[in-house]
């Protein structure tokens, strides 16, 4: 049984003049989308993989439209229009396509090899999970998880993983997951750390890998332990 990949973009930050003030300066979109592509191609038939462009028709949309004519086009120019755009797509992939998981995951997000399929395991195993080991979970005093975190090494992907209080708007879920917290998936939309909050008081546990197999290229969030800019370099467009 397949899974779902929905990749969420628009076309800003391709130039340096356009980065916001927390990206490294080796900051490359394009690079991040081509992460993720390359992790699909590697793994043919286990996946499907849905672009979602919000926004003009750019550079990166042309890039993206030279790999895969799977895009859905909106025009909302709205990250918050754009997120529920995809919980949409979740929900209906999960019902008509019977997807095992789906991946929700951002455009300022880049992968290292392996990401795919790790998080694929950890997900079947644990129910809900990401690939971003937040540096918040190491800076943060105000986690109501704190002292209440598991850890378990999953064999399947060779490194650890632990609970955490929350990440981004990317991370992945089962079919049976989804169907549970979707509810509260669309009551917090953007408010990520609110809505695993929530999930939390539900019995819903968010799992990270130890290290991260992805992160937000925020120099201020990082995920740790990984030299990021050499993941970068070793993409070749």
């Amino acid at each position: 049984m397949k899974s779902l990949v929905i990749y969420r973009c628009c076309d800003a930050e391709l130039e340096v003049n356009e980065f916001k003030s927390v990206r490294p300066n080796w900051f490359n979109k394009l690079n991040c989308f081509k992460s993720y592509w390359d992790e699909y191609t590697r793994n043919p038939g286990l996946f499907d993989f849905i672009v979602l462009h919000d926004g003009p028709k750019k550079q990166f949309y042309e890039y993206i439209a030279s790999k895969t004519d799977n895009i859905v086009k909106i025009d909302s120019r709205s990250n918050n229009t754009s997120l529920y755009k995809t919980f949409d797509i979740a929900d209906k992939g999960f019902k008509d396509k019977s997807y095992r998981c789906v991946h929700f995951i951002e455009d300022d997000f880049i992968a290292r090899p392996g990401f795919l399929t790790a998080v694929q395991k950890a997900t079947e195993r644990f129910g809900l999970a990401t690939g971003f080991d937040h540096l918040d979970r190491y800076k943060r005093t105000d986690d109501i998880t704190l002292g209440k975190d598991y850890v378990a090494f999953l064999k399947a992907t060779n490194c650890h993983w632990r609970t955490a209080e929350s990440t981004t708007c990317t991370w992945s879920c089962t079919k049976e997951v989804w169907n549970f917290i979707m509810p509260t998936v669309h009551k917090h939309g953007l408010q990520d750390r609110e809505l695993f909050r929530d999930l939390y008081s539900q019995n819903i546990r968010l799992w990270t890998p130890l290290p991260g197999f992805s992160t937000t290229l925020d120099v201020n969030t990082l995920s740790p332990g990984i030299d990021w800019k050499q993941v970068n370099d070793l993409i070749k467009l």
